[in-house]
């Protein structure tokens, strides 16, 4: 929210996005360590390419914006905005060549973006002024609204591509079992608690999916969950996997008779 509202300083903004890229990165090289099917291989990376081109997207805002509202080419700024605008460029182009073929629907997306058409037009006004040496033609304000759109548009991506991935990763995964999943609720006035009075509990109704390691690992971190159970295909056990706290996955497999 304070990057979005303008009220935290670039450096800031750039420490954020800088963080929630690295994460991610850490998390999804975790996942594809653990990943032997190149078709999910694949689908993981191509995901991944379309959400770092969304987080440098945001930092191409950030270093934009701060670029005009110094109304000339402080080098500084101009080079934090121009690396800025290579890498999300070069992330976009990794996402098409992977999705090509497989979700050119989300390709025509992209290429109808109008959002992106006015993203085109300013950086073209700003790469023009160079000449002068002074940002007369774009204003903060509308750098700022264009750019946002274009990041609400590759977040709208995202959450496509994720959706799809993960619903891909349901139907590869056969047999799926319910259980009961219990949550123990405890008195909020404990000196008044009657030590034979029935425990207060909410239930609900949760799948286990039949899954194997890898796709387990992968429903993890689509589902954006902490923990997941499921059935092992190969050995038919009830397994866990689980985010550390260190940010890499851990898998719970109970010892072989």
């Amino acid at each position: 929210a304070s990057i979005d509202d303008l009220s935290l300083p670039v450096p800031g903004v750039l420490a954020g996005y800088s963080g929630t890229i690295d994460d991610f990165f850490q998390t999804t090289a975790e996942v594809l360590k653990s990943v032997d099917d190149a078709t999910v291989t694949t689908s993981l990376i191509t995901l991944q390419s379309l959400m770092a081109a969304k987080e440098y997207a945001g930092q191409e805002r950030a270093t934009g914006n701060a670029l005009i509202a110094g109304g000339g080419f402080e080098p500084a700024r101009w080079k934090a905005y121009v690396e800025t605008s290579a890498r999300q460029s070069d992330r976009l182009g990794e996402f098409r060549m992977l999705a090509a073929g497989v979700r050119d629907d989300l390709i025509a997306t992209l290429d109808g973006s109008k959002a992106l058409a006015t993203v085109d037009r300013l950086r073209r006004i700003i790469a023009a002024a160079q000449e002068s040496g002074r940002l007369d033609g774009v204003t903060t304000g509308e750098w700022w609204m264009a750019t946002t759109d274009w990041v609400d548009e590759l977040k709208d991506l995202e959450d496509t591509l994720s959706q799809a991935l993960a619903a891909e990763a349901q139907r590869e995964a056969p047999g799926i079992y319910d259980a009961n999943y219990v949550v123990f609720q405890s008195s909020e006035a404990e000196e008044e608690v009657d030590v034979d009075a029935p425990v207060v509990i909410a239930e609900m109704r949760v799948d286990i999916p039949r899954a194997s390691v890898s796709d387990a690992v992968m429903m993890l971190d689509l589902r954006n969950t902490n923990a997941l159970m499921f059935l092992n295909s190969s050995t038919a056990t009830f397994n866990m996997v689980y985010r550390r706290t260190d940010g890499t996955i851990g898998w719970v497999e109970p010892p072989r008779a």
